[in-house]
């Protein structure tokens, strides 16, 4: 099965059950809509995708364009003229795996410098195409990137924190290849301080990458997603210790072997009270981290909280519908 990385909160709610805990727990999953390729104003995709990082889409007036099919830069050069991007903040050349000539095209180009959105997922940029477009000083207008799925390594994660002019809101680094190192020189970057959405599902940050997360100075940060991550337990009990955490209304942990540690953690966290979407799918939670989930006094405001994929047993279960109801994906 494919799955877009810009795309994988939406892939990796039906998926990660069997591909990480393999226990075939998607077969109960709720059916999501398909998420939207081209949105437009007032679109939005369902389920995690309506929050994901590459369908925030910022709440001023806009226009989208999405080019699909372009085979070539040569061929993306003809075709992003000035009189097809008047008037377009928000431009998506995702899926066109153009490599890291893109990069350097869109570092080079001045087309596009009034964009407020830039969708560049799945091209293969590698680290240089990555390290190329971080160094488009006419990009400072941008808000919003989607990098998922372009393997740009920790080197390119270096880039983009090297990048002052960039101060970006929201950014999806899905599926590149990140570890520790990169996020650690993600979260210290102070011109991306402002984040209000971070994706890096399925990068190997591991526990010392989710403990730099803690640490980073995201007072803004409402959207993070890290499915697949490796996390473990104490990446999981560094952020539900994490006081900047504490306006995150979506937090996405499928497949990080948390346990119920790690759930018992998020659980009873004093920073966590403003979650509205907590999914803990596939991460070998018992009924022990069920029930610490359905007696917790902290998650207040929750509006959907998932847990496909654990081995809960009957009374967690039973303890977390009488907790959540319709709120609870099992």
């Amino acid at each position: 099965m494919r799955c877009e990385t810009s795309r994988l909160p939406v892939c990796l709610k039906l998926a990660l059950s069997m591909a990480v805990a393999g226990c075939g727990a998607a077969s109960n999953a709720k059916p999501q809509a398909p998420p939207t390729t081209a949105p437009v104003v007032g679109d939005a995709p369902a389920g995690l995708a309506a929050t994901s990082t590459d369908s925030t889409w910022l709440e001023t007036e806009k226009k989208a364009l999405r080019l699909d099919g372009v085979a070539s830069v040569e061929e993306l050069k003809a075709q992003l003229t000035n009189e097809r991007l008047s008037g377009v903040t928000h431009l998506s050349l995702s899926g066109l795996m153009l490599g890291a000539d893109l990069g350097r095209f869109l570092a080079e180009t001045a087309l596009t410098a009034r964009l407020l959105a830039l969708d560049v997922s799945d091209n293969d940029l590698g680290s240089e195409g990555a390290t190329a477009l971080a160094s488009a000083q006419h990009l400072e207008q941008l808000q919003e990137l989607d990098l998922g799925g372009n393997e740009v390594g920790d080197a390119g994660v270096q880039a983009l924190a090297e990048a002052s002019h960039l101060e970006l809101k929201s950014l999806n680094l899905s599926g590149n290849g990140i570890g520790p190192s990169g996020v650690e020189a993600l979260t210290g970057a102070r011109h991306l301080a402002g984040l209000t959405s971070l994706d890096l599902s399925m990068n190997p940050i591991q526990t010392s990458g989710a403990e730099a997360l803690a640490r980073a100075p995201y007072q803004d940060l409402k959207l993070l997603f890290l499915l697949g991550c490796d996390v473990g337990e104490k990446g999981a009990q560094a952020l539900a210790n994490a006081g900047t955490l504490r306006r995150l209304s979506v937090l996405a942990l499928s497949g990080n072997a948390v346990g119920d540690a790690g759930a018992s953690a998020i659980a009873h966290s004093p920073h966590l009270t403003s979650l509205t979407l907590l999914d803990l799918s596939a991460n070998g939670i018992t009924s022990v981290g069920a029930l610490e989930l359905a007696q917790s006094p902290n998650l207040q405001s929750l509006e959907s909280i998932e847990l496909y994929g654990n081995d809960l047993g009957a009374r967690g279960e039973t303890a977390l519908r009488d907790r959540f109801d319709g709120k609870l994906g099992l």
